[in-house]
């Protein structure tokens, strides 16, 4: 039996957050992969989590977790702003990396990891895991068979609910700042742009809106303002490079948020995905339908070959998640090809830019094909 894949998780805090939520559940159910070392910024958490996962090793300081022998991968999952530094560090130490997306705060932060973590040789995954969705997949190969004829357009909506009364929890207010690399734009609109080019490919023009609708703020816990410099309006139209025409809506802070609606429409046929939520978290709220020709949309099983993930990963936000380690895991025992890598990251950050630069400008962004 082959050794397993030894991980290391910077971020995996005890009571909250994303290495909570769906590392953890991912990698302690995933054969092949052991949990062997946590670190938090406090001893006394980074010792919880632990004890709950039974992991032999756990780090107050991060910095002790990525020099340790039988770690394999490093898995940063930390705030956007401590992106960089962890994920230098652990290349630097020679491990494998995973990064949650964002890769950084920004292109430049991103360029530099990328190229440093080509030039050492280690394998590397970002964590845009709507790309190990088996719905997402089942969607990209019925548009590549040409189950819609030619694609003619296609619209992306994601309205999420938010602050409610523009109340922020203490805890959240360092992602108000949009140069901390945390915003709408970055995260929900990062997360299901990505899905959108996974399936359609990529844009070739572009407009945009980037806003803040909610400039003024309180913090929760104690009612002090604070200025909101972080977007939570997107809109972008424009022409991919297959000549189809594009719309994409993200929203937060909505009052009532509907989740998520893809509709591709093509010379023969039309594809929808809906649900709660977000395109790349779950497929169990998620809902695919098609119709060829004039008949009416119908559910459209999704392909068994896309189900990868063992039936040991528990439902929900994990299973993507664990597609991305068993990728990872194939590309260091040897396969070619992985993504989604940092050089993915890097251009989906540069795609995020272009938008930006269209909203800031008011000009329109012809892009490299």
């Amino acid at each position: 039996m082959a050794e397993p894949v030894r991980v290391g998780i910077v971020g995996a805090n005890p009571g909250r957050g994303w290495a909570l939520t769906a590392h953890l559940p991912a990698l302690t159910n995933l054969p092949g992969f052991e949990v062997t070392a946590v670190a938090t910024t406090r001893q006394e958490s980074a010792d919880e989590t632990a004890k709950a996962y039974g992991v032999p090793h756990a780090y107050g300081d991060a910095t002790e977790l990525l020099t340790q022998p039988d770690v394999d991968v490093v898995s940063v999952c930390v705030k956007v702003p401590h992106h960089y530094e962890y994920v230098r560090a652990a290349i630097e130490a020679g491990k494998h990396v995973y990064s949650e997306w964002p890769l950084g705060a920004n292109s430049a932060q991103a360029a530099e990891l990328a190229a440093l973590a080509s030039a050492r040789g280690v394998h590397h995954i970002v964590g845009l895991q709507g790309r190990k969705s088996p719905l997402v997949n089942t969607v990209r190969d019925l548009v590549a068979e040409g189950y819609l004829g030619d694609v003619l357009s296609a619209t992306l909506s994601i309205a999420g609910a938010g602050r409610g009364a523009n109340q922020v929890p203490e805890e959240r207010v360092w992602a108000m700042d949009r140069n901390n690399g945390a915003t709408t734009l970055s995260i929900t609109g990062g997360h299901n742009i990505d899905v959108f080019r996974y399936c359609l490919g990529e844009p070739r023009e572009l407009d945009a809106v980037v806003a803040v609708r909610n400039p003024n703020a309180t913090v929760q816990e104690t009612g002090a303002p604070l200025t909101v410099t972080s977007p939570d309006v997107i809109l972008v139209h424009g022409i991919l490079n297959s000549g189809a025409y594009c719309a994409i809506n993200v929203q937060a802070g909505l009052p009532k948020g509907s989740g998520a609606l893809l509709e591709i429409q093509g010379s023969d046929g039309a594809i929808t995905v809906s649900g709660s939520g977000s395109l790349h978290l779950n497929d169990d709220v998620l809902q695919l339908r098609g119709s060829k020709g004039d008949g009416p949309l119908e559910p459209i099983e999704v392909r068994s070959q896309h189900r990868v993930v063992p039936d040991t990963v528990p439902a929900g936000a994990a299973r993507n998640i664990a597609g991305l380690y068993l990728a990872l895991k194939a590309a260091i025992e040897g396969a070619s090809g992985l993504d989604p890598s940092f050089d993915t990251a890097l251009s989906l950050h540069h795609l995020l830019d272009a938008i930006a630069q269209a909203s800031e400008t008011g000009r329109r962004q012809i892009l490299a094909a």
